[in-house]
């Protein structure tokens, strides 16, 4: 079994629902042992758009890399992603950050998730769930990460989702 954290995030229709469906629906790949508050934040990049709701989770998968992708792709999906623009709104957004501790990087897939340690919106969320996390690739822990950090992001705590009961867990062979 494989520990993962992931990112979640939300900026179009009811975000708070979204949320809680995706982590339901998370239950069947992921057995969840941690959440972190959810966050309402200030979109990053294109500007004109709602705010995001994000939070991260910590779990265990005996999913593969890529396998844990397409299904989490097979979730956003399901809940109404449609991939117009990059950057731009979104029902839901789930990303790969962490997956024990490799590295993964190919066209469709890259492990530690890319400008994760350049967003107060994956950071704050993380911090909460581990902060003495360390990154495989920068050698430094998430708190640390977070300090570091300069930016004009808007973070702040809204709301906490309880970790949905289980639903049955999917063993690939």
């Amino acid at each position: 079994m494989a520990t993962v954290y992931l990112s979640l995030g939300s900026n179009v229709g009811d975000r708070l629902a979204v949320l809680r469906r995706a982590l339901q629906e998370l239950q069947s790949i992921v057995h969840i042992g941690k959440v972190s508050s959810v966050f309402e934040t200030t979109p990053v990049g294109i500007q004109n758009q709602g705010n995001f709701l994000n939070m991260a989770v910590c779990g265990t998968t005996s999913l593969g890399p890529e396998e844990l992708m397409n299904a989490l792709l097979a979730i956003e999906k399901s809940l109404g992603r449609v991939r117009e623009n990059q950057g731009g709104p979104r029902t839901l957004d789930i990303d790969i950050l962490f997956y024990d501790h490799i590295t993964w990087n190919d066209a469709n897939l890259r492990i530690p998730h890319p400008r994760y340690n350049q967003r107060l919106f994956v950071l704050a969320p993380l911090c909460q769930i581990n902060e003495q996390l360390i990154c495989p690739v920068l050698q430094k822990s998430m708190k640390t990460l977070r300090m570091e950090l300069n930016t004009q992001e808007q973070v702040v705590p809204v709301a906490q989702l309880p970790i949905p009961s289980p639903k049955p867990y999917i063993e690939t062979n």
